[in-house]
């Protein structure tokens, strides 16, 4: 049994949040096991906070670990540049990048690439569905885009969700439902369809065939 530890950017140091961020480490805890559906790993997620966070963490920590963060640019190397940068730069080896995963350009890309898990998010919230729009993934914003080249994937998400969905007051007001990093994302992993992900995302199936040569080893 191989024990891998993955730290992931998100969440914020702050006890008021603290049961949402446990939430997401959870739903990314489920999303790691579902991916590399293993008897042979054993997985421990650590939320990291911030990128820069994280990546202290990551560099701090053994062997047997892995980063993911958000690139905000379809460039990898620009994050690499930024760690680089400012005060107090931190330098990444060489020899420790191999380790390093990213979700182009943030984690809501995956939401993007299989906008069919918002409608089953959406069921399990009990949202009604606003008449009318179509299909998410014939909206312009995703429709024939390539994903990891558009910016700000979070915010994408936002305005799909809220145009897509709705909650109806006692009064008969409808509401657009409003997207959350912290609030919604952890319930919208838990939806995602990981093999059918995986085939459409290289930074998974890198990390998937990373983690099987280790337990090989």
């Amino acid at each position: 049994m191989v024990t891998i530890h993955i730290i992931v950017e998100g969440g914020v140091y702050d006890q008021q949040v603290a049961c949402n961020v446990e939430a997401l480490r959870e739903s990314f805890y489920g999303f790691f096991s579902r991916l590399l559906n293993s008897n042979n790993v054993s997985i421990v997620v650590e939320i990291g906070a911030s990128d820069r966070n994280a990546a202290r963490s990551f560099l701090r920590n053994g062997k047997q670990r892995f980063l993911w963060v958000d690139s905000d640019s379809p460039n990898t190397d620009d994050w690499y540049e930024k760690m680089n940068s400012g005060d107090r730069p931190i330098v990444i080896p060489s020899t420790e990048r191999d380790k390093i995963y990213f979700m182009i350009q943030e984690m809501e890309a995956w939401f993007l690439k299989q906008p069919q898990c918002l409608y089953r998010w959406a069921q399990k919230e009990r949202f009604q569905i606003s008449e009318n729009k179509g299909l998410i993934s014939n909206h312009s914003i995703i429709k024939n885009k390539d994903i990891e080249s558009l910016s700000k994937p979070s915010k994408k998400v936002k305005i799909l969700v809220s145009t897509f969905f709705h909650t109806t007051s006692r009064s008969g007001r409808k509401k657009g439902v409003k997207y959350g990093k912290l609030t919604s994302a952890p319930r919208i992993i838990d939806e995602l369809d990981v093999d059918s992900l995986k085939e459409n995302d290289a930074q998974l199936t890198r990390f998937s065939c990373a983690v099987a040569i280790m337990t090989d080893e």
